[in-house]
């Protein structure tokens, strides 16, 4: 009888084993799947140089695009030279954007009065899923920039990560915006976040005609983009007086930073 009892027991005991060994797996398998945490957020550089890279100037101003519009007046090369001297200025250290050979590419097709882009993409901070990007996007047939975008995705987000792309924004606004005081730039970046998932978009990026908000210095529009499934994109774009104008009389609230206070 006791024999019994006991295999009895023992197959009791293998059965609750193994329904916990299936709680823990299933409970395993449910939780958030976290892609990058901050420790496995990958290097961002390297090796640093021990000697700072060439100065070079962002060539500024616009230019009329070969499908029309307008265009910024530097190439995909002058902006990371720029970038590249720019960073060093700032940190004394070489975090750089590679060589445009090095980038993703992906197109964009055309649509009514849009012409078919390259969309040149990199992270600064390395390679890693989710990290934050800057996209330039060069026009079919063209060498300059219609637009920049810098992006976030949020579905793995970490401290780290958003702070970092609050550094790539600065550093890009130092560029495009040099006449804009430091201490506005931050309140600006802070402006756009904020305002990205405040007033959401139902439409995908590239779908959007015309931006809800757009902030702009001289010939410099920036504005904030955030849709469910989509990245947040805070843009940066050539602009005159006609393209402001005629936004606003569609809607667009436009904004002048030489006037803002944050």
């Amino acid at each position: 009888m006791r024999m019994v009892w006991k295999k009895g027991f023992d197959s009791l005991f293998f059965l609750v084993v193994v329904l916990l060994l299936i709680g823990a797996l299933c409970w395993f398998a449910s939780r958030p799947r976290q892609t990058a945490a901050p420790e496995e957020i990958p290097e961002v550089q390297e090796e640093a140089k021990e000697t700072p890279p060439e100065d070079v100037a962002l060539k500024t101003g616009t230019v009329a695009g070969n499908a029309g519009g307008l265009h910024f007046a530097f190439s995909l090369d002058n902006l990371i030279a720029s970038y590249n001297s720019a960073y060093w200025k700032t940190y004394g250290e070489a975090v750089f954007l590679p060589p445009a050979e090095e980038w993703s590419i992906t197109e964009a097709p055309g649509e009514g009065d849009r012409p078919a882009q390259r969309v040149y993409s990199v992270s600064p901070g390395g390679s890693g899923w989710f990290w934050p990007t800057l996209s330039v996007y060069i026009p079919e047939g063209g060498e300059t920039a219609a637009r920049i975008s810098l992006d976030l995705d949020e579905h793995s987000d970490t401290q780290v990560k958003n702070e970092f792309y609050r550094e790539m924004c600065l550093e890009v606004f130092g560029l495009l915006l040099p006449d804009l005081p430091q201490e506005k730039r931050g309140a600006l970046y802070e402006r756009l976040d904020r305002q990205a998932y405040q007033d959401r978009y139902d439409t995908r990026y590239l779908e959007v005609e015309i931006p809800r908000v757009v902030y702009y210095q001289g010939e410099i529009g920036v504005f904030p983009f955030f849709a469910l499934g989509d990245y947040e994109r805070i843009t940066l774009l050539p602009v005159d007086q006609t393209i402001l104008e005629t936004w606003k009389a569609r809607g667009t609230q436009v904004i002048d930073l030489e006037q803002w206070q944050p």
